[in-house]
C-alpha cells in the first residue's frame, strides 16, 4: 500500500527564506564579498548624499563608521524585491556605501601602551583620533580571528578573546574544534553596525568604561559547494585590557533582541560526509549521516531532469541532533517546527541579501518517522527550492510550493486522492476554494494548512497535465524573472504569455478540476 503523505508545510520566515516540509505530507516546505571596514582616511570616495541607510538607521546618524559595499558592482542573481522592500533596503545593495548606526556614548578607548581597565584613557586625545584608533584595533582583532580559523590555529583564535571571560572562552574553544572540520574556502568578518545596543548596567560595571558593542557579519564559503558567501549576524562586546582589545562576549545583546546567529559548530562536534552531489554536515556519526547523502544524491538528478541543468546541482544538508537545535539554526522560536521534517534556508543574515548559501536543515526526530517515500518526497521538495531559488524572486507562494511538490511527487507511487485527501474532503463538505492559495494560507497557524499545499500542488499538476511540464517550468521562470513590483500583474502576464490564459480563467479551471477530483 502506498505510504501516507507527509503533513503541513511551514511558511516563509522573516529571518530568511524558509521552506519547511512537514511529516504528514511527503513534500517538504514549504517555503516559509563584502570588504571589511577601513578607517576613513583609507576609504574610497563615497557617493554624494543622500546615502542609503542600513535597516534601522536614521537620517543624520552618519558618522565616520562608513562601510563600503563591495557588492555594489556585482549584478543581482535573480532575487527580486517587492517595491516596499526595494525602497527600504534593496538600494543598499546597489548604492556605493552603507550608513552605520552610532549611539551617543563616550568614544571607546584606543589601544595605547599602559592603559588599564579603568576610566577612558583617551580623554586627552581628540575624539576622532580615539575612535579611529579603537576601530582600527577592532579590525585587526577580527582579521586575526579569521586568519586563525583558516590556519586552524587554536591558540591564536583564543588569543582574541577576553582572558577574564572564562565561560565565553570555553564555549569558543569547543566551537573552534568543531568549525575547523568544515571544508572552508573563506572565512571573514566585517563590521556592520557600531553600538547596536547598550550594555546592561551590571555588565558595564563589570567590564569598565572601555567596553563597547558591535554588530559583525561573519561570511564564509564551503569549498566546492557554496556559490556565494553565507552570512551570519553576530553581536560582540569588545573590551580593552592592559592596552589590548579583546572580544568579551557574543551574548550581551540577547535581552534586547540582538542575539548572535548560531552555526552548527556552536552546537557540537561536526562530522562531514561527502556525496556525489551533496555535503552533509551533522552532529552524528558518519554511518548515521551517510543515508542523508544517499537521499540527496538521488534527489538532485530528479530535480535537474525537470528544472534543467542551469544550477550547480550541489546541496548542503545540515543534520542537528534535535528539533530544538534545528530551530536555533533557523532562527525561529522553540516549537515553531513541531510538524516540520526539514527546512531550506538561505543563510544570509537579512532578507535582502541574495549572496548566500542554501542549507537544507533536517529535523531528525520527525525525519525518523518518515517512510522511504516520505523521505524521498521531502528531500526532493527541499532540493527543488535550492535549484529554483535564484529564479523565485517574484514567485507567489502557491507557485513555489506547488512546483516543489510537483517535482517531488513525480515517480512516487502515491495516488492523487491520497495526496490531496484533506482538500478533497473539504471540497466534499462544500468548501471549494474561491482563489488560489495566498501567502496567508501558508501561515503555520492556519488549521487548513495542508489544504493550501495540496491546492498549490494540484494547480501545478493541472498546468503540467494540460499544457506540458516544459510549459510549467517556462511559466515558473517567467514569473520569477519579473521585477517584483506588482506580483499579481506579473503572474497574469506570464499566464497570458505561456498559456494564453488569465489568472482568473485559470483559477476557474482549477476550481472545476478540484470539484471533479473530489467527486
Amino acid at each position: 500500500a502506498p505510504e501516507p503523505a507527509a503533513g503541513p508545510h511551514g511558511p516563509q520566515h522573516p529571518a530568511g527564506p524558509q521552506h519547511p516540509a512537514g511529516p504528514q505530507h511527503p513534500a517538504g516546505p514549504q517555503h516559509p564579498a563584502e570588504r571589511p571596514w577601513v578607517p576613513p582616511e583609507a576609504q574610497p570616495a563615497l557617493p554624494p548624499k543622500p546615502r542609503e541607510l542600513l535597516p534601522g538607521a536614521q537620517q543624520g546618524e552618519w558618522d565616520d563608521w562608513t562601510h563600503w559595499n563591495a557588492a555594489a558592482d556585482r549584478p543581482r542573481r535573480g532575487l527580486r524585491l517587492g517595491l516596499v522592500a526595494a525602497l527600504l533596503v534593496g538600494a543598499v545593495a546597489t548604492a556605493g556605501g552603507l550608513a552605520l548606526r552610532a549611539i551617543d556614548r563616550p568614544d571607546p578607548t584606543p589601544a595605547t601602551t599602559g592603559t588599564t581597565d579603568g576610566p577612558d584613557a583617551a580623554a586627552s586625545q581628540p575624539g576622532l583620533e580615539a575612535t579611529t584608533a579603537a576601530r582600527a584595533a577592532l579590525l585587526d582583532l577580527l582579521d586575526a580571528r579569521a586568519a586563525a580559523v583558516l590556519a586552524k590555529d587554536k591558540a591564536a583564535y583564543l588569543a582574541t578573546m577576553d582572558p577574564k571571560a572564562t565561560g565565553f572562552r570555553a564555549r569558543q574553544s569547543k566551537a573552534f574544534d568543531s568549525l575547523i572540520e568544515l571544508p572552508l574556502r573563506s572565512w571573514e568578518y566585517a563590521v556592520t553596525v557600531a553600538d547596536p545596543f547598550e550594555l546592561p548596567a551590571d555588565r558595564r560595571i563589570a567590564l569598565g568604561t572601555s567596553a563597547w558593542t558591535v554588530e559583525v557579519a561573519l561570511r564564509y564559503e564551503l569549498d566546492g559547494f557554496d556559490q556565494a558567501k553565507s552570512r551570519l549576524k553576530l553581536y560582540y562586546t569588545v573590551v580593552q585590557r592592559n592596552g589590548r582589545w579583546y572580544i568579551a562576549s557574543d551574548r550581551d545583546g540577547a535581552d534586547t533582541g540582538r542575539s548572535s546567529q548560531v552555526g552548527l559548530w556552536d552546537l557540537g562536534k561536526i562530522t562531514v560526509v561527502r556525496g556525489t552531489h551533496s555535503l552533509v554536515l551533522g552532529l552524528r556519526s558518519t554511518a548515521q549521516l551517510r543515508p542523508f547523502a544517499v537521499e540527496a544524491d538521488a534527489a538532485v538528478p530528479r530535480v535537474t531532469k525537470i528544472w534543467g541543468s542551469d544550477w550547480p546541482a550541489k546541496v548542503i544538508i545540515v543534520v542537528p541532533n534535535s528539533q530544538s537545535q534545528m530551530e536555533r539554526l533557523a532562527g525561529v522560536d522553540e516549537g515553531y517546527y513541531d510538524q516540520i521534517a526539514a527546512v531550506t534556508r538561505r543563510e544570509n543574515g537579512r532578507d535582502s541579501d541574495e549572496s548566500a548559501g542554501d542549507r537544507v536543515i533536517i529535523n531528525p526526530s520527525l525525519w525518523a518517522q518518515l517512510g522511504s517515500y516520505g523521505r524521498r518526497v521531502v528531500m526532493t521538495h527541499e532540493i527543488t527550492h535550492v535549484a529554483t531559488h535564484d529564479a523565485s524572486g517574484s514567485t507567489p507562494t502557491w507557485l513555489s510550493e506547488g512546483f516543489a511538490d510537483y517535482v517531488a511527487y513525480v515517480g512516487v507511487p502515491v495516488s492523487v486522492p491520497v495526496i490531496g485527501q484533506d482538500l478533497f474532503a473539504s471540497v466534499r463538505r462544500g468548501r471549494l476554494p474561491r482563489t488560489l492559495p495566498t501567502s496567508r494560507d501558508f501561515a503555520p497557524s492556519n488549521d487548513r494548512l495542508a489544504e493550501a499545499y495540496e491546492g498549490a500542488w494540484l494547480a501545478c499538476k493541472l498546468l503540467a497535465d494540460r499544457y506540458g511540464e516544459d510549459q510549467l517550468v517556462k511559466f515558473y521562470r517567467m514569473v520569477g524573472e519579473a521585477d517584483g513590483i506588482d506580483e499579481a500583474d506579473e503572474v497574469d502576464q506570464a499566464f497570458q504569455s505561456v498559456f494564453e490564459l488569465t489568472t482568473k480563467k485559470f483559477t476557474g479551471q482549477w476550481r472545476s478540476y478540484l470539484r471533479d477530483l473530489a467527486e
